[in-house]
């Protein structure tokens, strides 16, 4: 393997299936083009002012012929796709939730559904009346293991899209190789710089690639809230006890029913979780609703799903997100009046140009910051407050990166208006 000065890799060899590729990349550290070792063009890649990929031209094998598609994603998550093949174009509608690609359909009505393991991979692909089209199992990095099935559908590795024509995943910001699982440029962000394993700008998800993504190509997220989360709803059957708390901690005029569905609505609004036995939370006083408190068992959670349901619920420090400075100013502030410990994304004025415009890689560095602060933000388990966009199409970069980071981390938030 061969890089340039800037942590790029240019070259490749893999001398088992006898494959060159040479990477071609612009001044942002972008792939533009990817060739075999006759310099032919297997794939070409343009971006838009915000890095992110909005065409993708390749040469795709179909029954040992290879043809060129040619790809258009009008927007980040894609949502509609635009296809040429064979001189017809076709278009494909996907659906999404919490950043994750759930379905998609062609112009013909056939629907596809897509059933992920616990990183968001593609295990199984479905059609409408519930058969199998596709089964994929994979191996920790990513590599595919077995396959069965129809291969052309897009979304496989922690449902991220797979270029046939480089073996890489592209990753948003940048370039995944599950077969060195390595990004294939350097990360513009340390992190976590009390990390040892933040440092390596080039692994992924700190080598825990079984509880952790990295949707961002940035940065990795455990998916651990989502976990207590599920848990927690899943405790229907589990008996509960409410009545009023002393001070110590003690529950007076207790009465007993059925958690059901409450304890996902306790684990999201409640203001602090008090865990008697850390180790299994075999009890917990969710408290949040002046005296009204609620118990639960809530055996075989794990530890790290034990802190990380704590840092959202105990923390009573809050961010304000939305399009407009002024207005996220002001819904700050209104919260501050109310006694609430809200803050706001404070954007050095030096790192924003005056009478133009900025380049790409100003953005693109400003973006970075944006969303290194806003992951500290949730790893602390701050309680995040929304006051939306100015009209129905969200303008801000900024905030549409938050709303897919907070979308992607199934990070809970509140709505309230805009100011």
């Amino acid at each position: 393997m061969q890089y340039d000065a800037n942590g790029n890799l240019t070259r490749q060899r893999d001398n088992v299936k006898d494959l060159t590729k040479r990477i071609k990349v612009d001044s942002q550290d972008r792939i533009t083009q990817i060739q075999d070792g006759n310099n032919a063009i297997l794939g070409s890649y343009w971006y838009d002012e915000s890095g992110f990929r909005i065409r993708r031209s390749a040469l795709e094998e179909k029954n040992n012929v290879f043809t060129n598609v040619e790809i258009l994603y009008p927007s980040k998550f894609y949502g509609l796709e635009f296809i040429e093949s064979e001189n017809v174009i076709t278009s494909v509608n996907n659906v999404y939730l919490n950043g994750v690609r759930i379905a998609a359909m062609n112009e013909a009505g056939a629907l596809a559904y897509y059933l992920t393991d616990q990183v968001d991979s593609v295990s199984h692909v479905l059609d409408d009346e519930g058969n199998t089209l596709s089964q994929i199992q994979y191996q920790p990095y990513g590599e595919t293991f077995v396959q069965r099935g129809d291969l052309n559908f897009s979304p496989k590795y922690n449902s991220q899209e797979l270029d046939r024509e480089s073996g890489f995943y592209f990753y948003n910001a940048r370039y995944y190789d599950p077969g060195i699982a390595r990004f294939t440029s350097a990360d513009t962000i340390i992190d976590g710089e009390f990390d040892t394993q933040g440092w390596n700008r080039f692994s992924y998800v700190k080598g825990n690639p079984i509880g952790a993504k990295d949707p961002s190509g940035h940065d990795a997220v455990v998916e651990t809230l989502a976990g207590v989360n599920h848990v927690l709803n899943k405790l229907g059957d589990s008996s509960y006890k409410a009545g009023t708390a002393s001070k110590d901690g003690s529950f007076v005029g207790n009465s007993v029913g059925l958690l059901h569905d409450s304890a996902g609505l306790a684990y999201k609004t409640a203001a602090s979780l008090v865990p008697k036995n850390r180790k299994e939370l075999e009890e917990a006083a969710v408290t949040g609703y002046g005296s009204q408190l609620a118990r639960a068992t809530a055996k075989g959670v794990a530890k790290v799903g034990i802190e990380g349901a704590e840092k959202v619920i105990k923390n009573g420090k809050a961010i304000v997100i939305g399009e407009g400075m002024t207005a996220v100013k002001t819904a700050a502030k209104n919260l501050q009046s109310q006694g609430v410990d809200a803050k706001w994304y404070q954007a050095w004025g030096k790192n924003f140009p005056k009478g133009r415009e900025m380049t790409p890689k100003e953005m693109g560095a400003a973006l970075g910051r944006n969303e290194k602060w806003l992951n500290s933000k949730m790893k602390e388990g701050y309680n995040i407050y929304d006051i939306g966009s100015k009209t129905n199409q969200i303008s801000s970069p900024f905030y549409k990166l938050e709303k897919t980071m907070i979308d992607q981390a199934k990070y809970p938030t509140t709505k309230i208006s805009r100011p």
